[in-house]
């Protein structure tokens, strides 16, 4: 029988044993932190939210890793019967901004903010919700938070489309309504709606936007919640570029979200 091999010599001692006892403390506390962030975050009890409101550091170090975040995922909270019956118009449809650049031959480029490509794609969904809170803002009236989000999309767009002023259109993404009774007019209607159909993409917020001699962006909103559809082959001119493509994006045919 062989007799077991003595310890290399070369191999580095074990950490000892206080150091493995703070670093598996350290552990412990980063995962507990995280279960309650994340179960404080969801359908949660009376406990978990005291533990997220008393627990000592919690707050500060998931605000710090980034993890202080909401982690229920919903594509949308689709409930036709809060709808219009006459205009059936979801509460959270998705939201993007269609400018209108003047040219200088006196024809319009169209641009989409932010664009389809933006990476990586949560800067896509930061950059969607602005135009959603916008938009909501807007189309109630509450100009103040709507036209400070325009004043940053209109500086932006202005910047790398080389311009001084341009108009903003912020438009819902109408959902198709499959909710309805089968059989009915209503749902062969909604069916036989296409994606690209104007009908889809009503502007819930406008504004015009201009430089001043200060070379301040100044915003002028339009109707409010006009619902102008968005038309359906808007003019090409203008679509070979657009500057950087993380920030608007031409659309040389119908819009297309």
């Amino acid at each position: 029988m062989a007799s077991p091999q003595p310890p290399d010599a070369e191999s580095p001692p074990l950490p000892s044993t206080g150091f493995r006892n703070v670093v598996s403390y350290l552990i412990f506390i980063h995962f507990f932190f995280l279960l309650v962030s994340i179960k404080s975050k969801t359908v949660s009890s009376g406990l978990e939210q005291d533990l997220r409101e008393r627990a000592p550091g919690l707050t500060p170090y998931v605000q710090l890793l980034g993890m202080d975040l909401s982690y229920m995922f919903h594509l949308t909270y689709y409930d036709p019967t809060l709808s219009e019956p006459a205009n059936f118009r979801p509460s959270d449809t998705d939201f993007f901004v269609e400018a209108d650049i003047p040219q200088p031959s006196g024809e319009v480029k169209k641009v989409r903010w932010p664009s389809l490509d933006v990476r990586p794609s949560s800067r896509y969904h930061r950059f969607e919700r602005l135009v959603h809170t916008a938009a909501v803002e807007g189309e109630v009236d509450n100009e103040t938070p709507a036209s400070l989000i325009a004043q940053g999309i209109a500086r932006r767009l202005m910047a790398e489309n080389q311009c001084r002023s341009l108009t903003l259109h912020f438009r819902r993404r109408i959902l198709q309504n499959l909710m309805l009774p089968e059989g009915s007019l209503e749902l062969a209607a909604e069916k036989a709606r296409g994606l690209d159909d104007p009908a889809n993409f009503p502007a819930a917020y406008e504004a015009n936007a201009y430089l001043t001699s200060d070379n301040k962006v100044e915003v002028a909103a339009l109707k409010a919640a006009s619902n102008t559809a968005a038309p359906r082959r808007p003019a090409a001119s203008g679509s070979s570029s657009t500057g950087n493509t993380n920030a608007g994006q031409a659309i040389p045919g119908a819009v297309k979200p």
